[in-house]
């Protein structure tokens, strides 16, 4: 509706203004200036209508529409400006020819009105564009702008003059407005996002009552959930668990920050999702939503921690318990510039243990309790709850025809796999017909794909970024080795459903990667950064085919020890706890 109101307030009211403040010949010569730009409008909008329909097809796809936006433009602009140069630059001419004698008393207006229209057309595209990926900024602006105008014409109305530079001028700064809208466009959706999280604590929320004194109303604080494009173990964590306890009766919510592809609320398998907030505001709304919609609406909280948790004993006075993957302080010296390393370091080795001094601790695997031990995380002995696997789905299949290693994960700094591609370049040497996978997506994935062309191996290392359940179930089951050389995880749930369906792994030797792999049980281990040592527990058993069928049985058969149903059994009697 607002992007109607303000075409009209732009290209309309003017010319009524225009003929109630002005004399008859003044208004009778802006009408026809007027008219003139309006041709250029006219021949800019024929490559509009193709914007909506596009950009929703491609964004429904999770397509990038970014091509759609520049073909727009230059078509617009091809159409638009051989019109501006004749009668912005040669009215003089073109103008008397095209609308009469008449049209000289127009000439010296028509270079400031053919260039703020073509402005004017060019930024209806702009907002065209991102309404149809609903950034509702643009068509705000507009709105606002074309008020502006409508008001400047109002006020400042003495001749003719004063309407050509007011309308040029605001149509004009239409495009500025919209072009720095579109530079900033990432900040603008955090902005919306923000904007939209506010407005939503007015919206009404049902309100859980407890069944009976068996059945848990459990709120889950937690930084991203499956949906999330950068998803990763600690989202499959909470979502395999938080299912099976709905299923057995429970009530599940999870507070998370959204990524701007998904919905800000959805029911998944029965957990009641709400998406709030971007990668540090997450926590401010988290704050917020507890305050004025879940206070007072769940039995026990389960706060996240994944680096810097969400300080819930701040303000909350449920029962919380602290799940805690692995511990970040060597991740945040890696990954992370000073002072933001300086900041995140100290809140969680200084700031969290105060805050979380009478909070039960959970964590996923023994050497991240290990690890909480040694940082004094915690005065309380941690509770360990294993990641599991579906062995329903992930099981043993047919194996694929060439050598095959295989990554899947987030692509962030500290999963290190520069190693991968420095090992998978020893081992092409030796194996040139071998392929290797990087599935998933981050951050680091175009850093990733230089450096596999920096070595000249980039047609044998193919990215596939993320990829469905069932499509990585299928690459697990293919894959002759998955590896995983990152510098820490929590538990490395990626190596159990690897070995579930019979993959043997190699992977570092860090805290997490030594639980969850066995050397010579499921796979190896190599010592972390050392990509020889990597290419060559690699080569060993690619090349050897009964070493690799007796690791891959050994898999299956470790894999058949952690299940969901046991850890998430496990979890509610603890969550259970002097309830």
């Amino acid at each position: 509706m607002l992007t109607g109101v303000s075409i009209v307030f732009f290209t309309n009211v003017d010319v009524v203004l225009a003929k109630h403040f002005l004399d008859s010949k003044d208004a009778g010569i802006y009408a026809l200036t007027a008219l003139i730009g309006k041709i250029l409008f006219f021949f800019g909008s024929l490559a509009s209508p193709f914007i909506m329909p596009l950009v929703s097809r491609s964004e429904g796809a999770n397509r990038d529409s970014k091509a759609i936006l520049n073909f727009t433009l230059v078509g617009t602009l091809i159409l638009i400006f051989p019109a501006f140069i004749a009668l912005g630059f040669f009215g003089s001419y073109f103008a008397p020819l095209l609308f009469g004698q008449n049209a000289t008393h127009s000439v010296k207006f028509l270079l400031p009105i053919t260039f703020s229209m073509m402005c004017f057309t060019l930024s209806r595209v702009y907002t065209e564009y991102y309404l149809a990926k609903k950034y509702f900024s643009f068509t705000f602006t507009a709105f606002v702008i074309a008020v502006i105008q409508l008001g400047v014409l109002v006020i400042f109305h003495k001749d003719l003059n004063s309407f050509v530079y007011v309308v040029s001028s605001t149509w004009t700064l239409y495009f500025v407005a919209t072009f720095l809208l579109h530079i900033w466009s990432d900040k603008v959706l955090v902005f919306e996002n923000n904007l939209n999280d506010f407005l939503n604590l007015f919206s009404r929320y049902k309100t859980v009552e407890r069944n009976s004194k068996e059945k848990l109303r459990i709120l889950i604080f937690n930084w991203r959930d499956t949906k999330h494009v950068w998803s990763g173990g600690a989202e499959v964590y909470i979502y395999e668990l938080s299912k099976r306890w709905v299923k057995d009766g429970h009530f599940v919510t999870v507070f998370c920050g959204r990524d701007g592809h998904s919905s800000k609320n959805e029911i998944i398998d029965g957990i009641h999702i709400y998406r709030r907030g971007g990668f540090y505001t997450v926590y401010f709304w988290a704050v917020i939503y507890y305050i004025f919609k879940f206070k007072g609406n769940y039995d026990v909280i389960v706060d996240s921690e994944n680096g810097i948790p969400f300080f819930t004993p701040l303000y909350a006075r449920e029962k919380i318990f602290l799940l805690i993957h692995h511990v970040h302080q060597e991740v945040f010296r890696k990954s992370l510039n000073w002072p933001l390393s300086w900041i995140a370091s100290n809140l969680e080795a200084k700031v969290m243990p105060i805050v979380y001094r009478n909070t039960e601790v959970i964590t996923v695997s023994p050497s991240s309790k290990n690890e909480i031990i040694k940082h004094k995380l915690t005065t309380r002995e941690p509770h360990i709850i294993y990641s599991g696997v579906d062995l329903k789905e992930f099981k043993s299949s047919k194996k694929s025809r060439f050598p095959t290693v295989l990554y899947l994960g987030r692509l962030k700094y500290y999963k290190s796999l520069n190693v991968f591609i420095k090992a998978a370049n020893e081992v092409l040497e030796k194996i040139p017909e071998a392929v290797f996978i990087i599935a998933g997506e981050g951050e680091e994935g175009d850093n990733l794909k230089k450096y596999a062309r920096s070595k000249g191996i980039e047609d044998k290392i193919h990215f596939l970024g993320k990829v469905t359940q069932v499509d990585k179930i299928k690459l697990y089951q293919q894959a002759w080795l998955f590896m995983n050389p990152s510098f820490m995880e929590g538990w490395g749930i990626t190596a159990i459903e690897a070995s579930a369906c019979g993959t043997p792994v190699v992977a570092s030797d860090v805290p997490g990667l030594r639980d969850s792999v066995r050397t010579g049980v499921n796979g190896f281990l190599a010592k972390y950064g050392n990509s020889h040592e990597f290419a060559d527990k690699v080569f060993e058993v690619l090349n050897n085919g009964s070493l690799r069928s007796k690791l891959g049985k050994n898999a299956v058969a470790w894999a058949s020890n952690f299940s969901w149903e046991t850890s998430a059994n496990k979890m509610l009697q603890i969550l259970n706890t002097d309830l």
